[in-house]
């Protein structure tokens, strides 16, 4: 049967464009196929890559937190551990650590993680924290930041009786039943040990915030404070304070038994009171002088002396009896003195059995009378006159103040954890993709 020659034309053209149509589409797929496939293995090697800065970073970090557990495991010690070390995970893994201190209890970690080549660091700011939050809690019998002086015949004892970033003059009738801390390069002192004693030089000097900073930090002022729970001795009738905030005991020249009374009601908190001047009677001293107690059988008192916006009122304490019910920690009681400079004086007296804790930056602490002092002395300078026993009462703190820096943020951390323990703020992240 013979088919017409126009109709074999149409069914070859048929096949030829059912051909063209198939390389078309085997064209398209193979362009996308070899589109694809490159981006694919791109993609897969981004994602590669992409793990490998990951798992850099995590290692840094784990390398920050393992430093920070190994200083917490050795708050006892002083410095706390520095050295590098590298800790090597497999044959492209690995994590290398060390601390610099950058004051005396702020030291900065820094972390290099390794993966397969890639590096990350991370470099982080820790300090230590005091027992009470906000608030620089002494290590120390006597710490004088800039100078201690020591005229009279005093036995110190503690495990950390006196230090200092600055001059330590002690006379040589002083009997240290401890150690004296040098602290920085231009600490020194004229003692020589004479029995057990050490002398032991700290390479960073110590700083503390100022009374104005806690003051700050704790919300005292002269709008907010406990003054209504500053009674007399009928535990009734409070105190007025004269209009420039001064506690003027000079009235008990006529009345020496009288007594005023600072009392903690059971607050849950440290009772604060406010002043800017004390002035003592004329006259006096020993038992006979007026009295100002401290009930603290319900919780700290603190006396707040902000001589700093009133430099030339009066910090004058050395002819009053002070008298505190908790016998056992000084640290229910104690003097905050804001000094307007370094020599800015606060004047005490040693009456029988003193007991407190006294802070004054900047200021300068005196300390007269014959007697014992069972607490803690910081100031930028302090002066003992006569003849002491000063002791401070606990045994098992760990060195320095492990305090951050003033003007750097604190670490945020919660309040019950022991002394010494080291936390972290500040993360810096460098060697970005």
């Amino acid at each position: 049967m013979n088919i017409p020659r126009s109709r074999q034309s149409g069914r070859r053209l048929q096949r030829g464009a059912a051909l063209g149509f198939t390389l078309t589409v085997v064209l398209i797929v193979s362009v996308i196929i070899a589109t694809v496939i490159p981006f694919t293995f791109s993609h897969l090697s981004l994602a590669h890559v992409d793990k490998r800065y990951a798992d850099a970073l995590f290692l840094a970090e784990a390398g920050v937190n393992y430093k920070i557990q190994e200083m917490n495991r050795n708050v006892q010690q002083y410095p706390p551990p520095l050295a590098s070390r590298t800790i090597t995970f497999d044959s492209n893994r690995s994590v290398t650590v060390w601390a610099e201190a950058t004051s005396y209890a702020v030291f900065r970690i820094t972390a290099i993680g390794n993966s397969q080549g890639v590096q990350r660091t991370v470099r982080v700011k820790v300090a230590g924290r005091p027992s009470f939050i906000g608030e620089p809690v002494g290590v120390w019998a006597l710490m004088g930041i800039h100078s201690i002086t020591i005229s009279g015949h005093v036995v110190v004892q503690g495990e950390r009786p006196i230090g200092t970033s600055g001059t330590a003059t002690i006379s040589p009738n002083v009997q240290l039943n401890g150690n004296l801390y040098l602290a920085g390069s231009g600490a020194t002192t004229n003692y020589t040990p004479r029995n057990n004693e050490i002398i032991k030089q700290f390479p960073l000097a110590i700083t503390y915030p100022t009374t104005v900073q806690l003051m700050s930090q704790l919300g005292v002022s002269q709008s907010r404070n406990d003054n209504q729970y500053m009674v007399y001795s009928d535990g009734v009738t409070p105190v007025s304070l004269s209009s420039d905030y001064i506690l003027d005991m000079q009235e008990f020249n006529a009345d020496p038994n009288k007594t005023i009374i600072l009392k903690n009601p059971g607050l849950g908190r440290m009772a604060n009171f406010y002043v800017k001047g004390v002035q003592g009677p004329q006259s006096g001293g020993g038992q006979n002088s007026p009295t100002l107690k401290i009930d603290n059988t319900n919780g700290a008192v603190a006396l707040w002396i902000d001589n700093a916006s009133s430099p030339t009122l009066p910090a004058d304490l050395t002819n009053i009896n002070i008298v505190s019910n908790n016998v056992s920690d000084p640290f229910q009681w104690r003097i905050y003195f804001s000094g307007n400079s370094q020599t800015d004086t606060l004047s005490l007296s040693l009456v029988s059995n003193t007991i407190g804790y006294v802070y004054a930056v900047p200021g300068k602490v005196t300390l007269e009378g014959n007697g014992n002092f069972k607490g803690s002395i910081i100031a930028s300078h302090i002066h003992i006159l006569q003849n002491a026993n000063i002791t401070f009462p606990f045994t098992q703190s760990p060195p320095g103040s492990l305090l951050p820096e003033p003007g750097s943020p604190d670490p945020v951390i919660p309040q019950g954890e022991p002394i010494g323990y080291y936390n972290s703020w500040e993360w810096q992240e460098s060697n970005p993709r």
